[in-house]
């Protein structure tokens, strides 16, 4: 799986190394005591090897567990959002700049320093004056927090201080809708959701659906480093894919390649989904590594 093509990219490192045995091996008369010296050499630069995809495994795997971690803040301050909201009269435009922007800084700072963090209770403070729920006091004062608030998850100058205007001032729609379509202009906090597998759960026959259920029940219990096969869209091919790590909350796992870097990502529900279909095989038994 080291060679050439392997995993869809050639890495001559690996090759040259055999190369360069196998040369010396033809130019010299070989024996026991120069096979085994090649051989050493080999393996000891395979072990270089392994420990450099362990080190890309373990990065994307972090990567992982931090976006995961976001989500939950993500979730937590949705929540609290959710029940100030319902309790206020605050417009369309504006319940959907709180969504859009506000949560993200909330859930920026549960991530951070944590639910019960001076920081956080402030930032719920805000939101309650933004909301009307508490007197606003000194509006000079609110907008400069709001907009350090805004700053935290990326927005600077002017942007963050139109948009701090259009939390504060909610009845300007106007304004609220471009700034929503200036907040669109920078990178998300959260990833993209993972798009839903092309076969809805109503078009399964029973027995497929039940096949499917079978299935994920069986890989929720599956273990980091398990191995996968998975078909390519043409049907010609497999290639190999290890499962380093999946989450208990959302359902998302990582798969990597042999050398530890990304390969794919989905939900098991969808990985379920593409075993029963055939798309994926999971490989009994253990693939060396």
């Amino acid at each position: 799986d080291w060679l050439p093509g392997a995993d869809g990219r050639d890495d001559r490192a690996v090759a040259t190394q055999l190369e360069q045995a196998l040369q010396r091996l033809a130019d010299e008369q070989p024996d026991a005591a120069m096979c085994m010296q090649v051989h050493d050499q080999l393996v000891g630069q395979l072990a270089l090897w392994c420990d450099k995809a362990r080190v890309a495994e373990r990065r994307h795997i972090e990567a992982m567990r931090g976006r995961e971690r976001l989500e939950r803040a993500r979730r937590r301050s949705g929540e609290l959002l959710a029940q100030r909201l319902a309790g206020t009269t605050a417009s369309s435009p504006l319940r959907a700049l709180f969504d859009d922007a506000w949560a993200d800084v909330l859930a920026l700072a549960l991530l951070r320093q944590g639910e019960g963090s001076s920081l956080f209770a402030t930032l719920l403070v805000i939101t309650d004056q933004l909301l009307g729920r508490i007197p606003g006091g000194d509006r000079a004062r609110l907008q400069r927090d709001v907009e350090n608030g805004l700053q935290q998850i990326g927005l600077y100058g002017s942007e963050a201080t139109r948009m701090a205007h259009a939390l504060i001032d909610a009845g300007h729609a106007d304004e609220t809708s471009a700034m929503r379509r200036s907040r669109r202009r920078h990178e998300p906090l959260l990833p993209p959701e993972p798009q839903p597998d092309d076969t809805p759960a109503g078009t399964l026959d029973p027995a497929l659906e039940a096949c499917r259920r079978s299935t994920l029940a069986h890989l929720r219990e599956a273990r980091f480093g398990s191995w996968f096969e998975f078909v390519d869209a043409d049907g010609a091919s497999t290639v190999q894919r290890r499962l380093a790590w999946f989450s208990a909350l959302s359902g998302r796992c990582l798969f990597v390649t042999r050398r530890g870097q990304r390969a794919a990502e989905m939900d098991l529900d969808e990985l379920a989904r593409a075993i029963v279909n055939g798309r994926v095989r999971e490989l009994r038994t253990e693939v060396d590594g």
